[in-house]
């Protein structure tokens, strides 16, 4: 049943949404994975599951620490490893985030913390939304302070620990490893550009 919910230790979750959420689980240990080995990895358009759920759950970030949230949800516009150019939420120019789709997955899974990627953040929300964002469910968390992965590397470990070594397997097995820099214009450059060509 396609719009049938699914009870999972947070909200229930529509069964499309659980499918993906279980990708964005096995990407995000895996990346532990890649961390603790020093390694990179190719990441494919993909991906964009896991920025849907992140976008998503800008909501639930906030009232899963019992905090309301601090206005409208971001306007956000990323790129994608294809270079596709990925956008949510109503345009704005005063409440935005903007950069690279696997910088921002990196964040919104708490792989990494939002000062060690190259997010462009405009606003008041923009800003308190990336410094705590959680898009998995569970007791809140904070984002890792220490090496990149750092935290992700802890739940992952754990996890494979009690499920037999599947977190590690399933990622070494189907990741391949390298992954080229993704350079996205930041949006104020290109709105910079976009003015001075009208003008």
């Amino acid at each position: 049943e396609p719009n049938a919910r699914v009870p999972w230790f947070g909200p229930d979750m529509g069964v499309k949404m659980f499918g993906t959420a279980r990708q964005m689980e096995t990407w995000a240990h895996g990346q532990a994975v890649f961390d603790a080995l020093g390694q990179t990895r190719v990441d494919s358009d993909r991906i964009q599951n896991i920025v849907v759920i992140g976008v998503k759950t800008y909501g639930w970030t906030f009232v899963n620490r019992k905090q309301t949230p601090p206005g409208p949800a971001p306007y956000v516009e990323l790129t994608a490893p294809s270079g596709a150019v990925w956008s949510f939420n109503e345009f704005s120019e005063d409440n935005f985030v903007e950069g690279s789709a696997v910088d921002f997955c990196h964040v919104v899974t708490q792989v990494r913390n939002v000062a060690d990627v190259d997010l462009t953040l405009y606003g008041d929300a923009a800003h308190e939304w990336m410094s705590i964002a959680q898009c998995f469910a569970g007791p809140p968390e904070a984002p890792p302070a220490g090496a990149p992965g750092a935290m992700a590397q802890k739940r992952c470990w754990n996890w494979a620990i009690a499920s037999g070594g599947i977190c590690a397997i399933s990622a070494l097995v189907l990741m391949p490893i390298r992954s080229p820099p993704i350079t996205a214009q930041p949006w104020a450059a290109r709105k910079a550009i976009s003015r001075s060509l009208v003008a």
